[in-house]
């Protein structure tokens, strides 16, 4: 999936209320505005996206600077579709 890559975000840390530990991470993407069901769109232009980003390929977008056009890798993962990592896109 061909994607413009504005960032990288891995969060881990220990819940406030429940005390538990968690840790994700997230690529978040630009996609063009495309109102469902909607004949003539009020809106043009870009919005943001998170996608759910492996643990595994966090640092696979280390040396990356963004915005970056990158060909994403996507798969299912448990919470759904999951990037795995990517290629320069050409």
């Amino acid at each position: 999936m061909k994607a413009h890559v504005i960032g990288v975000k891995h969060l881990k840390g220990i819940g406030k209320e429940s005390g538990k530990e968690f840790e994700f991470a997230n690529v978040t993407v630009l996609k063009s505005i495309s109102p469902a069901g909607v004949v003539q769109p009020a809106s043009t232009g870009f919005e943001t996206e998170d996608i759910s980003l492996s643990l595994d390929a966090v640092s696979k977008f280390a040396g990356v600077k963004f915005p970056a056009v990158v060909e994403l890798e996507i798969a299912l993962g448990g919470h759904g579709v999951e990037v795995t990592g990517f290629k320069q896109a050409s």
